[in-house]
């Protein structure tokens, strides 16, 4: 819905688990902290910079475990 990418876990995450946004040169655009199993990026660098069509990277290190995810965000 809308300028947002919806990113939903299997199972709620521990409390103050956070997801970080980077491009793909590896810059750390944004950190998103994780509340319930749908959690939401409104494609916005921490400035509140709407960001370019392009190739980004999720990241997120949850109860120990370590996830990545490329994905392209097209408007």
């Amino acid at each position: 819905m809308g300028d947002r990418l919806t990113i939903i876990f299997d199972d709620l995450p521990e409390k103050g688990a956070k997801i970080q946004i980077y491009n793909v040169s590896g810059e750390a655009l944004r950190t998103v902290r994780v509340s319930s199993r749908k959690t939401y990026w409104d494609g916005r660098d921490r400035s509140g910079t709407k960001l370019p069509d392009d190739v980004y990277v999720i990241y997120a290190e949850i109860e120990g475990h370590t996830y990545s995810q490329a994905f392209q965000l097209v408007r």
